[in-house]
């Protein structure tokens, strides 16, 4: 990409930062805050990456260094693999109705027709039967 293809990127993340925090302060739970604060963390690790190649590609067109071609390449090459995981790992039981994500246990048990949702870190929920 060329300088002002990263400027404008680095240009529309900003912005895109700044709207996930001013959405991060109507977040209801602790749960969608972390989320809201892990998407920040992302997209200020993706603006750094982005000046470090605006750098490396100032310094290749001054030709201060004679390895800075290379390091742009492989900056290049890693920020083209750069993903935002919002959430780590998501499992489910379908016998008990039971999933995890991150450190949190969401449950939902169907008790008598109706379905109750509880938030746990330790205990699982086991299905309450009539």
């Amino acid at each position: 990409m060329t300088t002002d293809q990263n400027l404008m990127l680095h240009t529309k993340l900003s912005g895109f930062r700044l709207v996930v925090l001013a959405n991060r302060f109507g977040c209801d739970t602790e749960f969608s805050r972390a989320l809201h604060d892990r998407l920040i963390e992302g997209l200020d690790a993706a603006r750094v990456r982005i000046r470090t190649i605006m750098a490396l590609e100032r310094s290749v067109l001054a030709g201060d260094d004679e390895y800075a071609a290379y390091r742009l390449a492989g900056e290049n090459e890693m920020f083209e693999r750069v993903t935002i995981n919002l959430l780590d790992e998501l499992e489910i039981d379908f016998d008990t109705h039971e999933y995890r994500i991150q450190r949190w246990q969401l449950d939902q048990c169907f008790v008598g027709g109706l379905r109750r949702r509880r938030n746990q870190l330790s205990k699982p929920c086991r299905a309450e039967r009539d």
